[in-house]
This record gives C-alpha cells, sequence and structure tokens, in this order.
C-alpha cells in the first residue's frame, strides 16, 4: 500500500518540474515586452510631472524676462514721445 502512496506523492513533483521549464520558456517570451512596456509607463509617469514643472519653471523664468523688458520697453517708447 505504501508503493501507490509514495507514486501518487511524486505526481505534484513531476507535474511541477515539467511545468517549470515551460514557464520559464513562456515568461522568458513574455517578459520582454512586459519589461518595456513597464519602463515606458514608468518613464511617461516621471516625465509627466517632470515636463510640467519645466513648463512652470520656463513660464515663470519667461514671465520674470519678460516683464521687465516690456516695462523698459514702455518706459523708452513714453522717453522718446
Amino acid at each position: 500500500g505504501n508503493r501507490i502512496g509514495v507514486s501518487v506523492a511524486w505526481i505534484p513533483v513531476v507535474a511541477v518540474a515539467g511545468i517549470i521549464p515551460v514557464a520559464i520558456r513562456i515568461v522568458s517570451t513574455w517578459i520582454e515586452p512586459i519589461v518595456v512596456v513597464v519602463t515606458l509607463l514608468v518613464m511617461t509617469t516621471i516625465m509627466i510631472p517632470v515636463t510640467i514643472i519645466s513648463a512652470i519653471e520656463t513660464t515663470i523664468i519667461v514671465s520674470v524676462m519678460i516683464i521687465p523688458a516690456a516695462e523698459a520697453l514702455v518706459h523708452a517708447c513714453e522717453l522718446v514721445h
């Protein structure tokens, strides 16, 4: 009676051993696109706030630079007139 029990116990082991290489093959074929997609998602999620922040910074810098220049131009025009 023991032998049957032992052989039954080996079934999941054999099944797992048989599945592992198949699983590895499946995972290895799927892992590259998944990694690419994940990296792209991470990059975009990082880039979106970075882009927004840099846009805000640029706007601030531009306004800081343009406003005095515009005022100077207005003063110059007033002086000319």
